[in-house]
């Protein structure tokens, strides 16, 4: 009997055990794909989808004019969907399972019926001009828009139903204007089919670029090479673009080597992202082109790249130590966010970022003529996500709202807003850990948050007692400018925003008693870049409107910290107006009274003067166009912080 009941307890755990794992396996396996839905062209196509699982799967599909590589798999993989053409003019639907354990789900196919054929889709004008005929085919009722870019293109008939011959006629090449993949637009119920044209001009190629390096046969320092070539020449003196395009095949086909850089106008291009492997040997070349066809390619060289140097998490490199004789100096700190391990290689888009704020913070007067006064450290972070999160949709940037796990938290309004904001006090306590500052130390601390998202977006938070964070994405036209805008302007010299988002509206009392507060008893501490009187004989600035070298400039020009009215700036040009590559004389001597406070000298204005080697704006000046107002309270302010932004 206890034999028996040993034995039936056996039994029970056995099937427990059992039945446990069969449950746990079935809540182990999983299934995920790409997308759930996909929509084909007439004439049929292939997509991709990703698939994400644990176990085997396959596809189920008893629709014949789909088809799927591979059908079967195990693990994580990716699988092409295929359809054949459509030759009805009506839509046809159907769908599919994908199986895996006991998962299942469906991705849903379309296909557009084939409403409208055309006998040509791509069209080559010659030199004269030659008209030419395209046949149409189809049963409903059609229209033609011609696109901007193709306006030199006449077509007729502009509209019909059923089928038709089109006429296309190549108005006279008056003005040396590139005429390629330009659009011819058909409308078909509800649909759009498209001609492309182009035409031919008498045109002679660029000369081929002279390669500089890497030299041939080098061995690179890890895996980011920096490339350089000399300058093409074209003799119609159409404008050239570069393509460095590289390959591990030296007698690859040239549709097969990849075009790292894409077109560029620049003569030199730096890898910034993981893109090429560890002790490789690659081949390379640059192509130049014009727009008319015109294309012609260097020789071929080769190199071979080293190992991938990755900066430890944490890591502090003092980049700069200040040479003055002073105890106390300014210090300038670098970090990023958003950017995780792999960004970190020696070479990679950190460096690079980071070495170009360096070089735009000490770019404009007067902080290139006194860079020996600081110390500049810059700091390895891991953020585990790359990127930032977005709040809202940009409107300017294919860049939707997202939420991004990263180190000081960095959060963008997007839309079409300039604001950024940060875990600051993250931010202080990390960098005041990390290199050892003590909040005096701290108080006299430049810190510049690049952060990896291409936009143009930039905010400074700037405390009463002098820290700041410089917010500033890593948008590749723009990084410049927001950068000596932000951190050198905002960070460091304390200085608010010039530009005007209010032109009929009068500088609130509030907005005014908020940069009072931040002033205390010295009003070159904060914000001395503006007045907020006319009065000449009142202002900290009539110095400046009294001296020879300076009165032909500096005055009084009404509108700026967002207002139009009630408050004035000194100088019709700056770099807070618009990101224009000058501080303005009340800016460079802020800028200089900080320095001189830091380090505790006392300020002398006789040796401001005389150090004071950019007296006037640059001779060739860009002024950016004004940018209407969005109607948007900026900057915003809290007890703790200021908080000033870059130019919407």
């Amino acid at each position: 009997m206890l034999a028996m009941r040993n034995s039936l307890i056996f039994i029970f755990i056995y099937l427990f055990v059992t039945l446990l794992s069969s449950c746990k396996d079935e809540e182990e396996t999983h299934l995920s794909l790409s997308v759930h839905e996909v929509t084909f062209a007439a004439e049929g196509g292939t997509e991709e989808i990703e698939l994400v699982t644990n176990t085997e799967w396959y596809i189920s599909s008893a629709t014949e004019w789909i088809s799927f590589v591979p059908t079967t798999g195990a693990g994580s993989s990716t699988f092409t969907v295929t359809t054949a053409s459509n030759p009805g003019d009506t839509d046809r639907n159907a769908s599919f399972l994908v199986f895996a354990g006991r998962n299942v789900d469906t991705v849903y196919v379309s296909q557009q019926g084939t409403y409208l054929t055309l006998g040509q889709t791509e069209l080559m004008f010659d030199r004269e001009g030659t008209p030419q005929e395209v046949a149409l085919f189809t049963n409903y009722e059609w229209k033609i828009n011609i696109h901007e870019n193709a306006e030199w293109c006449e077509v007729d008939p502009l509209e019909g139903t059923g089928d038709a011959v089109l006429l296309l006629t190549s108005t006279p090449y008056e003005e040396r204007v590139p005429r390629r993949d330009a659009t011819i637009e058909i409308s078909c119920n509800g649909h759009s089919f498209f001609i492309t044209i182009h035409q031919e001009i008498e045109n002679i190629a660029p000369t081929a670029p002279e390669l500089v390096s890497p030299e041939d046969s080098s061995i690179e320092n890890g895996i980011y090479p920096f490339f350089q070539w000399n300058e093409s020449i074209d003799e119609d003196g159409d404008p050239i673009y570069y393509h460095v395009l590289i390959s591990k095949n030296r007698y690859a086909a040239l549709s097969d080597w990849e075009d790292i850089s894409g077109r560029i106008t620049e003569t030199e291009y730096a890898v910034s992202r993981k893109r090429l492997d560890e002790n490789t040997l690659y081949y390379w070349r640059v192509l130049a082109a014009d727009d008319f066809w015109g294309e012609t390619y260097s020789e071929i060289r080769q190199f071979r790249t080293g190992t991938n140097i990755v900066y430890d998490d944490h890591t502090v490199f003092t980049i700069r130590r200040a040479t003055v004789p002073y105890e106390k100096t300014p210090k300038l700190v670098i970090l990023g966010d958003g950017f995780i391990r792999d960004d970190f290689g020696k070479g990679n888009i950190y460096d690079m970022m980071s070495d170009l704020a360096i070089e735009s913070f000490f770019s404009l007067e007067p902080l290139n003529s006194y860079k020996e006064y600081f110390d500049v450290y810059k700091i390895v972070t891991y953020s585990q996500e790359s990127g930032a999160t977005v709040t809202y949709d940009f409107t300017d940037y294919d860049i939707q709202a997202q939420t991004k796990n990263t180190a000081f938290s960095s959060n963008f309004v997007g839309a079409n807003k300039t604001d950024i904001d940060c875990d600051t006090d993250k931010v202080f306590a990390y960098v005041k850990d990390k290199l050892g500052f003590d909040e005096e130390e701290l108080d006299n601390t430049t810190i510049l948050l690049i952060i990896n998202l291409d936009v143009y977006a930039g905010t400074t938070a700037v405390s009463p007692t002098g820290r700041s964070i410089s917010m500033c994405p890593i948008g590749r036209d723009t990084f410049y400018e927001v950068v000596y805008h932000e951190a050198a302007g905002h960070g460091f010299g304390r200085l608010v925003d010039e530009y005007i988002d209010f032109p009929t509206l009068t500088l609130p009392d509030k907005r005014r008693e908020a940069v009072e507060d931040f002033r205390g008893d010295d009003i070159w501490s904060f914000a001395a870049n503006i007045s907020f009187t006319n009065n000449r004989s009142q202002t900290h600035w009539q110095h400046f409107m009294n001296h020879a070298d300076y009165k032909n400039q500096v005055g009084f020009y009404e509108g700026a910290f967002l207002y139009g009215k009630g408050i004035w700036a000194a100088e019709k040009y700056s770099c807070m107006a618009d990101n224009i590559p000058y501080f303005n004389a009340p800016s460079r001597e802020a800028i200089v009274r900080r320095l001189m406070q830091i380090t505790g000298q006392e300020f002398d204005w006789d040796t401001f003067y005389e150090k004071d080697i950019q007296k006037t704006y640059p001779a060739t000046i860009t002024v950016k166009p004004t940018i209407a107002s969005k109607n948007y309270p900026r900057p915003y302010y809290y007890p703790d912080y200021f908080y000033l932004c870059v130019k919407e």
